[in-house]
């Protein structure tokens, strides 16, 4: 059970030092989150959009689709739209884009605008 809470724990820290912008630290910390569960969807797409904002797409996009298949929602899409606008494939990311949803979803149309 504390390993569990430790993980929620460490989520929250994750999320939180991404939308701080500290894209290393959120990684590392979310690394250790998708070590503990890999079937954790909520970890494995912010773990993957954490080393997109470092320019890391190759390393990135395991994690994002790991996500879309654990949780195929729309923020899971989203990410999914983010990893294609980072490789420059814009047409797979306007058909991703679709059906998209969350907080990061008017940053990611505001780039494929």
């Amino acid at each position: 059970m504390v390993s569990f809470t430790g993980t929620a724990q460490d989520l929250d820290r994750g999320i939180e030092l991404y939308r701080k912008n500290d894209f290393a630290a959120a990684a590392s910390t979310l690394r250790q989150v998708v070590d503990g569960d890999g079937t954790n969807a909520r970890a494995n797409r912010y773990l993957g959009l954490a080393l997109l904002e470092q320019g890391k797409a190759s390393e990135a996009e395991p994690f994002i689709l790991k996500a879309c298949e654990l949780d195929p929602g729309g923020e899971s899409k989203t990410a999914k739209a983010r990893l294609y606008i980072e490789k420059k494939d814009y047409d797979n990311a306007a058909d991703s884009h679709d059906d998209a949803d969350g907080e990061e979803l008017p940053y990611v149309r505001g780039l494929l605008n």
